[in-house]
């Protein structure tokens, strides 16, 4: 699994940094441990510098820089948003 960090956080969209230039897709899933809540983030746009723009698919309250992402490998919402029953 690849791994970065938050560099940035706006309302709903994350700035997320990788070591490397081996980026997540755009739509996969990212995901961040938010005080033992797992929240999941949508890859929208490559922006450079080994850089992703995301969109929280949760609210963001909490995070902030530095905070340790784990690409997940899967598409976005379609498998980590649970349907209303």
């Amino acid at each position: 699994m690849k791994k970065g960090k938050i560099v940035q956080v706006s309302g709903p969209v994350i700035d997320v940094e990788f070591e490397d230039s081996d980026l997540p897709f755009i739509k996969d899933a990212l995901e961040v441990n938010n005080d033992g809540k797992r929240c999941v983030m949508e890859v929208a746009q490559h922006i450079g510098n080994n850089t992703v723009r995301c969109i929280m698919l949760a609210s963001s309250e909490g995070l902030h820089k530095d905070m340790e992402v784990i690409a997940t490998g899967s598409t976005g919402w379609r498998e980590n948003v649970r349907p209303s029953v």
